[in-house]
């Protein structure tokens, strides 16, 4: 095999691979797929990072778990089982990580510098932004993919060089106020997070919402109505959780009655939410059996009458119940392919948009709304990672220039053509609007628990001479604290690191902004503090860009011939020759405050 990837990359090439050290976030759908492609291309060394687990739904797409890896770590079973390839002359080195990527104690950045590439195969939004912002500083080329059903693509980035994943606006994930989902839902979405986030994870599952912050709403009633809600719904829990009730009836019809009668009694005394809504309506149970313990399979993909409903959230709750019972009343977790799970999830969520007017929804449908699904699919995965995998070819064997690498998207997803499934453009360059990339100089900062402010600064000072402002206010982002100005320097003979209070687990950052009031400023400075032992303060640029402020109409003077200049600071005017005085105080955009002497 080794004379294959000669015959096609030559020696030199193909040594290069083999000498290659590979970062490879996520080993799920497309993770699977690019380990699979990296260790037959016979790189060197490959580091597998993945906190999650694998559960019952990953075995249809993600080729390398099977049914007895079920709660077991991904990264640590995807790499186990390649070991076990054996490949002929192959003597790649696999290293899984079960940590969070973004535990800045486990992964600072001396551990990130030593790949060559990174590759992210993640569906973690949080998640990604880090590792994109985290290569902004080590300056490494990140490849980074995603599937969506049918569609997908695979970006090369490279910080500076190429857009970054931050260049372009992502969708975020939809939230709702607490007193959408618990008082006043208007949407099937609305009783599914209900049933899903709140019902179950409350009478089943292992976390409880004890401490809300905020309710969603300033009505008091409302408020106290939630609080005694949860409350009530613990006494449901006790009785759950307790075997000496072995009257499963007699639990099931208590918890019926509390959930889809009397909290709807209590809503409805509360006049205010139901002026401009139509009401809720009381379930009349009389006839409602519930010593039910079986029902017939019913189709999922039609909808279900009140009835059946009801009597499929009986059954499915009796059920959970005992398996609670049975594992020691260990919280049971929500899986969508859990048939009882999926089927008290469904008649609950059914049940209370039958009693809030709400259009019902399959029991398909619901499993849709509630995993935010859209199906993934195994060969989107596979030609997404393959993609991604040449590029790293090009890069690495090939020592191609990233700017010749091409971004492949599906066609669908773009809208670019309906005759063709792929599109291949060429990388963008990065967004002169983005924050991340682009109106920031990034840099990582070496030193020591003992360096002081003043150091800090007179080092950049010296460093880059006449680039580096004059004027200054200096932030620590760790808590957005001003720690430095030109009329406060109580901090600047005190170590950072007691300024600042490293955090254990998250990376420590310091912003320096240029408050000098000509046109053309430095951009925003944005230091990656890596604490080490030794002396010398380092950082890894030589350089630091700059930019001209956009034109704004002239602002009109004071009563107190005070002005207000484009970055929010009030500068006192000498009635000489119109020069700034001195700074007084800094505004933000929403407050302004005229000083006088």
């Amino acid at each position: 095999m080794i004379k294959d990837l000669e015959t096609i990359f030559g020696k030199e090439g193909t040594s290069k691979l083999q000498n290659s050290k590979v970062l490879m976030v996520g080993s799920g759908g497309i993770g699977c797929e690019l380990l699979k492609n990296l260790v037959l291309l016979g790189y060197k060394e490959i580091h597998v990072v993945d906190m999650d687990t694998i559960d019952l739904s990953n075995l249809n797409r993600q080729f390398l778990f099977r049914f007895k890896d079920i709660k077991n770590f991904k990264s640590v079973v995807a790499c186990d089982l390649v070991n076990e390839f054996k490949f002929t002359n192959f003597n790649t080195k696999l290293v899984a990580y079960t940590e969070n990527i973004m535990n800045f104690k486990h992964f600072n950045i001396d551990w990130f510098e030593q790949f060559d590439v990174i590759m992210n195969a993640l569906d973690n939004l949080e998640a990604r932004r880090y590792i994109n912002k985290i290569c902004q500083y080590i300056k490494k080329p990140l490849f980074e993919t995603g599937t969506s059903g049918f569609d997908g693509f695979a970006m090369p980035m490279l910080s500076k060089v190429t857009e970054c994943f931050d260049c372009t606006n992502k969708e975020t994930p939809k939230t709702y106020p607490v007193c959408t989902i618990r008082s006043t839902p208007s949407q099937p979405v609305h009783c599914v997070v209900w049933a899903k986030g709140f019902l179950f994870q409350e009478l089943l599952g292992d976390t409880h919402e004890d401490n809300i912050q905020d309710y969603g709403t300033d009505d008091q009633e409302e408020i106290q109505r939630i609080k005694s809600q949860q409350s009530e719904l613990h006494e449901l829990v006790l009785m759950i959780s307790d075997p000496s009730l072995t009257n499963m009836d007699e639990v099931v019809e208590k918890t019926i009655n509390k959930v889809f009668v009397d909290d709807i009694k209590k809503l409805l005394a509360i006049d205010s939410l139901w002026k401009t809504r139509k009401p809720p309506r009381v379930l009349d149970l009389t006839n409602v059996d519930f010593g039910i313990e079986e029902m017939d399979d019913l189709d999922k993909n039609k909808e279900w009458t009140l009835e059946e409903n009801i009597n499929h959230f009986i059954v499915s709750l009796k059920k959970l119940i005992n398996r609670k019972r049975s594992n020691n009343n260990a919280g049971l977790e929500f899986d969508k392919d859990d048939n009882d799970a999926l089927l008290f999830l469904a008649s609950a969520a059914n049940i209370r948009s039958e009693i809030f007017s709400i259009t019902t929804k399959t029991v398909f449908d619901i499993k849709q709304i509630a995993g935010n699904i859209i199906p993934a699919i195994a060969t989107t995965n596979a030609i997404i990672a393959s993609f991604s995998t040449l590029n790293s070819l090009k890069l690495l064997a090939f020592g191609d220039d990233i700017q010749s690498l091409k971004s492949s998207f599906t066609s669908w997803a773009t809208g670019t053509s309906n005759k063709k499934y792929m599109n291949m453009v060429r990388v963008n360059k990065p967004n002169p609007e983005c924050t991340v990339c682009s109106r920031t100089n990034n840099m990582i900062m070496d030193l020591n628990q003992s360096t002081t402010l003043d150091q800090v600064i007179s080092f950049l000072r010296d460093k880059f001479k006449d680039m580096f402002p004059e004027d200054i206010s200096v932030m620590n982002l760790n808590n957005s604290s001003i720690i430095y100005d030109f009329d406060f320097d109580d901090l600047i003979s005190t170590p950072l690191s007691k300024i600042i209070n490293p955090s254990p687990l998250t990376a420590d950052f310091l912003l320096i902004l240029d408050e000098d009031t000509s046109e053309t400023i430095c951009k925003p400075i944005q230091i990656l503090l890596n604490w080490t032992d030794s002396l010398p303060i380092n950082v890894n640029t030589d350089t630091l860009d700059q930019y001209t402020k956009t034109t704004h109409d002239e602002q009109e003077k004071t009563q107190s011939d005070a002005a207000i200049n484009d970055d929010g600071e009030i500068v006192l005017m000498d009635d000489d020759d119109g020069q700034p005085a001195h700074k007084k105080h800094k505004l933000n955009d929403d407050h302004v405050e005229v000083l006088s002497d």
